[in-house]
Order: C-alpha cells, then sequence, then structure tokens
C-alpha cells in the first residue's frame, strides 16, 4: 500500500507486515509499472507532486496496481474562509486529517481559499472530508493576483457521508494561478455546515 507525509514523499509498506521483502516498482507519471520501472528503496521525496502506481512483482508474476495522487508540498501556504479565519483553515494544509476545517457562523455561500504564494500550473486537487464536517456540493475558483477570480469547475462528492474517503478532482486542463478557492460549498443532507479533513492542489506540470 501507498503512504504519504504532508504531500511530500511517498512511502511503501506492505500489507502483510510479516513480509516486507516483495519487489516494488513505481512510477511517478501515472503510467503502468513493470520490471522495466523504478525499484523502490527508501521513501521518495515529491515536493512537486505526482501520479504514482506501484505495484509487487514476484517471479514475474505482477501484483495488483495501487495508486494514488499527490498535491504540491504547501510549503510557507496559507488558508481562509468565508468566516474570516485564518488559524483553522490552514488545517487543511498540514498533512493531518484529523485536524480539520470546519465553517462556522452564518456567512453564506461558503467558501475555502488557498493562497500558494507564487503561480503554479494546477491540475486539480484532493479532498478528504472533516470530522463531522462535509461538502456535497462545489465550484472551484482560481485567481492570479486575489482580486480578480475565473470559476473553472463545477462539482458534487456524491454520497460523500457514507462514502467519505479521498476524492480526486481534475480539470479539464491545466491553469496557472496563485489562489486557489473552493466556493459556493453546501452541506450535505441535514447538515447545516461544510468542513475539509485534508486538501491537496495537484500539479499540472
Amino acid at each position: 500500500m501507498l503512504n504519504m507525509g504532508v504531500a511530500s514523499s511517498f512511502v511503501w509498506r506492505s500489507e502483510n507486515t510479516a513480509d516486507q521483502s516483495q519487489d516494488i516498482y513505481y512510477t511517478v507519471d501515472g503510467s503502468e509499472p513493470d520490471a522495466l520501472s523504478v525499484k523502490y528503496t527508501e521513501p521518495v521525496p515529491m515536493p512537486a507532486g505526482g501520479h504514482i502506481k506501484a505495484r509487487a512483482i514476484v517471479e514475474n508474476r505482477m501484483g495488483p496496481v495501487t495508486e494514488i495522487r499527490l498535491g504540491i508540498l504547501p510549503k510557507g501556504w496559507t488558508a481562509a474562509d468565508s468566516d474570516g479565519r485564518t488559524d483553522e483553515p490552514g488545517r487543511v494544509l498540514d498533512g493531518n486529517p484529523y485536524r480539520g476545517w470546519i465553517s462556522e457562523g452564518s456567512s453564506k455561500p461558503h467558501f475555502l481559499t488557498v493562497d500558494m504564494k507564487q503561480e503554479h500550473a494546477i491540475s486539480g486537487f484532493t479532498y478528504l472530508p472533516a470530522r463531522g464536517g462535509f461538502i456535497e456540493s462545489f465550484e472551484v475558483e482560481v485567481s492570479t493576483d486575489g482580486q480578480n477570480w475565473k470559476r473553472i469547475h463545477r462539482g458534487t462528492f456524491g454520497n460523500i457521508i457514507n462514502d467519505p474517503g479521498r476524492r480526486v478532482v481534475l480539470f479539464d486542463e491545466p491553469v496557472s494561478a496563485r489562489y486557489f478557492k473552493l466556493s459556493n460549498l453546501t452541506p450535505p443532507g441535514s447538515y447545516s455546515q461544510v468542513g475539509a479533513g485534508e486538501l491537496q492542489i495537484l500539479s499540472g506540470k
């Protein structure tokens, strides 16, 4: 299986903890790994993120592919929400999904903005709900100056309460932006607040 830190590296851990001797091969461009791919020997730093696929290969028998998308390392990034807070929204960037953000107050529609401090080419994002805070529908807006915004995506996270796993959203094409905003956020069902446990922004390079 693949484990990751704060969007900076990936680590392979065998699901069978008694057997760590399998040879693992991986790719970082989304292609299918085979015996000619890079062999995993140690944690792989990936500050720019990437689309990782990995599998065990034993005596030419290939195991199932495990994949994950890592976001850009959010070093120095900040976040703010529609309630004017910065500390709690910043938790979506700290790599700890148990310390999430949940909206408060009556300001609606809710939004969550990330300042990446410099322009990046971005291709999408990953979302993990907070404990007790979910997003059902959303829009994505981007900006280069924090003043002029362009909506580039609209979507929903279906069945998010019963299936609160990590969701991956990919844009139609990469865009260049410094500011990333999830806007017009609405919660599912009877929930009155929205929330996020972790947010990663995917590189478009």
